[in-house]
């Protein structure tokens, strides 16, 4: 008998949770954690069906990365101090799917999914597809995801995946991610504030060495299965996971500007007070403190102390605003009404871009002289896990916090905002400066029965160049593709064996 989805805590030694573990993609309960990857885009080829599955179900047997594995190599890695090895994802789109003429049945049946992204636009808000980067805009069928802490390395599996599969399938794109870290190692994107920090938590090792560290006495991160697993209509028995990937672009040198314009707006004069415009955008300070809290009181932040122990509950709105971003995403126990529903969050694992490689400060931070400014290809491959995409209040998750929560300007009050650093406007709003308004209180944690506030526009930093709705379908699944009898692995990945 399967696992429960209800299932938390999970201990890697019970023979259930190891079985599941066996069939289940690696990354998806635990980040892989490699600092480089290549998310791979595939086409496959009209008419080539019998050589593809044989292909998939070849890699898949030796390179696809299994939950089981990625535990095995996390604990090497921590006993050794050394790499054990690439992590590797295989996924694919709805248009895959039926590509490889799988039966309706063991598809997997999300109504978003089949649609694709694409046809979620007026959901999501998206720019038209017109507009993506060249190959988001064509017809996508597999992602694979590479990632080690060797460039090099993760180069030269995509290339030999790319020679590889000559004339079975057309890379349609291809994204480098490269991890960005400040001076005590905890990841940061290209504007400086730490990310990844609050993140859900599915083994009982993880959530108790948070506690230890961080403590959990108003929030606990502990997550059910069912925030991120569904059943593989591939396989009975076994779990997968659906794939959210959406490349957003990050104008880093308005984003900047507009920190200081909102800190003049409010009043703010010294350095360390102006610090505060951003956080109340973000909701957290650069090194992860949250707003909602006092700043001096956690003490000095290490790579094993970003607080995260906190919710809203006592806070409405007077020191981090609604329309703060990790608010609006996450609202934990919210001071507004907003009884945050723990199936809404999602399973994160993105990684920053850039184009080309910027002077860094000693503390991983862009050097301001170099900020990156709207086209010069620098941002986040945002990507995440879920049960489920739909938008739909009592399941959905991706598509209903874009919705509900991030473009929702009525979001806990009416005068909210979009989110201001994700949030997109309807068709036609554009940068209307009436609607792009969010509310910002001039002093944090202001009581009086009617604090002071400025209305002020912060939106618009952040644009979508591509994105995809994918399965991650379980290991048996993938390897049941095969046609011939031992399909053989291509000679220009035998190499890595």
């Amino acid at each position: 008998m399967p696992i429960s989805l209800d299932a938390m805590a999970l201990d890697p030694v019970d023979p259930q949770v190891k079985l599941l573990l066996t069939d289940l993609q690696g990354n998806i309960l635990k980040g892989h954690g490699r600092d480089h990857t290549i998310n791979l885009f595939l086409k496959f080829s009209p008419g080539r069906q019998a050589l593809v599955k044989d292909w998939l179900s070849a890699f898949t047997r030796v390179f696809v990365t299994s939950a089981q594995k990625q535990m095995e190599q996390t604990n090497f890695f921590k006993t050794n101090k050394v790499s054990a090895g690439m992590h590797v994802n295989l996924f694919l789109t709805a248009k895959g799917y039926q590509y490889l003429g799988v039966a309706d049945a063991k598809v997997p049946a999300n109504t978003s999914f089949r649609a694709g992204m694409k046809a979620m636009q007026s959901t999501l808000l998206d720019p038209p597809a017109s507009t993506w980067d060249a190959g988001y805009d064509s017809e996508i069928h597999a992602l694979i995801l590479i990632g080690d802490d060797s460039p090099q390395l993760v180069r030269a599996l995509k290339r030999a995946i790319i020679f590889s599969l000559k004339n079975l399938a057309t890379p349609m794109r291809e994204e480098p991610g490269k991890a960005i870290r400040d001076k005590v190692g905890n990841g940061i994107e290209h504007n400086g504030y730490a990310d990844g920090v609050s993140q859900p938590l599915f083994f009982k090792k993880d959530i108790d060495e948070e506690a230890t560290r961080i403590g959990r006495s108003n929030f606990t991160p502990d997550a059910k299965l069912s925030i991120a697993l569904v059943p593989d209509p591939g396989k009975a028995g076994s779990f997968g996971s659906y794939f959210i990937f959406r490349k957003l672009e990050q104008n880093v040198k308005g984003f900047k500007e507009q920190e200081q314009h909102l800190a003049d707006a409010l009043g703010l004069v010294d350095a360390d007070d102006r610090e505060r415009a951003g956080a109340l955008v973000v909701g957290r300070f650069e090194d992860g403190t949250p707003v909602t809290t006092e700043k001096d009181a956690l003490g000095t932040i290490t790579k094993d102390h970003v607080p995260n122990d906190f919710t809203y509950a006592s806070d409405p709105g007077l020191r981090c605003p609604f329309q703060g971003h990790i608010r609006k995403t996450s609202p934990r126990t919210d001071g507004g009404g907003i009884e945050f529903n723990k199936g809404k969050r999602l399973v994160r694992r993105g990684i920053p871009y850039e184009k080309t490689e910027r002077v860094r400060l000693p503390d991983g931070e862009l050097d301001p002289a170099h900020f990156p400014k709207k086209g010069d290809g620098f941002g986040l491959l945002f990507m995440c896990f879920v049960a489920d995409i739909g938008e739909q209040f009592q399941t959905g998750q991706f598509e209903f916090m874009q919705k509900q929560w991030i473009n929702a300007p009525d979001f806990v009050t009416g005068n909210t905002g979009i989110d201001p650093i994700i949030g997109q406007h309807p068709p036609g709003v554009g940068q209307d400066p009436g609607f792009a308004a969010q509310h910002w209180n001039k002093i944090w944690n202001d009581t009086s029965p009617q604090p002071e506030s400025v209305a002020f526009g912060f939106a618009d930093f952040v644009e979508l160049k591509g994105g995809a709705y994918f399965f991650a379908p379980s290991l048996p699944t993938l390897l049941a593709l095969k046609v011939s009898t031992s399909p053989l692995l291509p000679e220009q990945l035998q190499i890595f064996i």
